[in-house]
């Protein structure tokens, strides 16, 4: 029984230990400290009882140990001596471990405290800058509402100067803030459209921000965007040429000739991308597309995605441009701009481009008109552009450049309203062309096809031959014997 006794006050040390320091454990620092203090209490009533049997055992086990030394002990005793030493070693061990628990355990327990003191310290210093950035930005966004210079100003040095306290990365940190609070105040004003507070903090070296720019540019704001301008060309990012073509091309985007001209004056060199080009010329603003021809961004007879200028603009029915080109730039007339408009049935501007071409031209889109595959309209449309090419002069019975004659192309394509029209505007039903075909000729090979216009042509060759002896006649008198005769004119 005297022997257990130390093994007993090791295994409660153990389990003591083993319950403080269980992860997850239910008990509270309470428990453990009382636990901790039973344990003290136990071990120093049994430090008494037990000193006198350690000394006892001690001197025993140092006698047995001389013994085999000396080659006299008994095999009882060597057996006791080797129980005696293992019973020492797992105390030597129970302690150890018990000890550098209890370091551990008190280690844990103040390296805890240490963290919520610092934690609560540092929750405290951030929500007391926290509360110190609401308040300086309140007071610039009332100041720039106000239109309050002097408080605007004073809260900004007054924040520029706590830089100077500090030193090492705060004193970066604290620069960053000092550059996020100047370009908040600028942006508040923009936001707000406070002119006189935006050039202020301009003068005072405000940073400006891209989105500002493009921000100026896409609400159409000149008096904002010329602000911002005059002093981002003092920053090397923004002066360049890249930034104004980038800018020129928003301006274009949106329509605004004022915009576009406020930054050519502000950039020198900025490229006009192709797509833009044509842009501005298919929209009807004129003011843009002048101020980019008087600057030599656009030439009259300069290509743009292998169309000129004029084309775009016929293309488009852009009609005041289309003169503006002719009038004021010289374009030289364009047979595609001339198709373009003829195509989409922009009967002013074949007009505008008639002037400038040859008669040549003028027969020659006659023939285009009637013969075309390509024609967008119906029988009806086409019929009022011929009457159009007529007005302005195309001759009905002469050929084109190919050599190829309206009715006759007329015939071939079987087109019956379009021949009527011809033969009603003049057109000669016994007229040859260059490959020596007539109307009637042509009229014959499709008789069985479409005999009503094999009658037609027919018809008309006889009135055609009839014509002298009836030239003195009215023209309600002429048309009642062209039906007579079997032709409706």
């Amino acid at each position: 029984m005297k022997k257990s006794f130390n093994f007993k006050l090791i295994a409660w040390f153990l389990v003591a230990t083993f319950i403080a320091s269980m992860p997850g454990s239910v008990y509270s620092m309470d428990t453990i400290r009382s636990k901790a203090q039973w344990v003290k209490t136990n071990a120093a009533k049994a430090k008494e009882k037990t000193l006198d049997r350690l000394v006892k055992k001690y001197r025993a086990t140092q006698e047995l140990r001389r013994k085999k030394a000396a080659g006299t002990a008994t095999s009882a005793e060597l057996k006791k001596l080797e129980r005696q030493m293992r019973n020492i070693r797992r105390v030597a061990a129970a302690i150890g471990i018990t000890l550098v628990t209890i370091a551990a355990i008190a280690g844990g327990i103040y390296g805890y405290r240490w963290y919520l003191t610092k934690a609560k310290g540092r929750g405290k210093e951030e929500k007391s800058s926290s509360e110190e950035d609401d308040d300086k930005y309140q007071t610039i966004l009332k100041a720039i509402q106000a239109g309050d210079k002097d408080l605007l100003l004073s809260t900004i040095k007054k924040y520029e100067k706590r830089i100077e306290q500090k030193s090492g990365s705060a004193k970066e940190e604290a620069k960053k803030d000092s550059y996020l609070l100047q370009r908040g105040a600028l942006l508040s004003a923009f936001d707000n459209k406070k002119y006189d507070m935006v050039q202020f903090l301009l003068e005072n070296n405000a940073p400006i921000d891209w989105n500002m720019l493009t921000g100026a540019v896409d609400n159409k704001d000149v008096k904002m965007a010329g602000l911002l301008l005059k002093f981002a060309k003092l920053n090397s990012y923004f002066k360049s040429d890249n930034v104004g073509s980038d800018l020129l091309e928003r301006s274009i985007w949106k329509n605004d000739a004022k915009m576009a001209e406020l930054i050519l004056t502000n950039y020198d060199k900025p490229k006009l991308k192709s797509s833009d080009a044509y842009s501005v010329i298919s929209r009807k603003n004129i003011e843009m597309i002048k101020l980019f021809l008087d600057r030599g961004l656009l030439h009259a007879n300069q290509k743009i995605d292998n169309k000129f200028p004029l084309e775009i603009a016929a293309r488009y029915g852009n009609k005041p441009v289309v003169q503006m080109l002719l009038e004021e730039y010289k374009a030289p007339f364009n047979w595609s701009a001339l198709v373009g408009a003829i195509k989409y049935d922009q009967h002013g501007i074949v007009a505008l481009l008639l002037q400038k071409g040859t008669q040549e031209d003028k027969n020659d889109a006659l023939v285009y008109v009637v013969s075309t595959d390509e024609w967008l309209g119906d029988e009806q449309n086409r019929i009022k552009m011929i009457d159009t090419l007529l007005k302005q002069g195309a001759e009905i019975n002469s050929s084109n450049y190919s050599g190829l004659i309206s009715l006759i192309q007329a015939v071939d394509k079987g087109k019956k309203a379009i021949v009527k029209f011809l033969l009603r505007k003049g057109a000669d039903a016994r007229v040859t062309d260059k490959h020596g075909r007539t109307p009637l000729e042509i009229a014959y090979r499709y008789r069985d096809e479409n005999k009503e216009l094999f009658d037609l042509i027919k018809a008309a060759v006889r009135m055609r031959v009839a014509e002298p002896a009836l030239e003195f006649l009215p023209l309600e008198i002429y048309e009642q014997i062209s039906e007579f005769a079997g032709v409706e004119l």
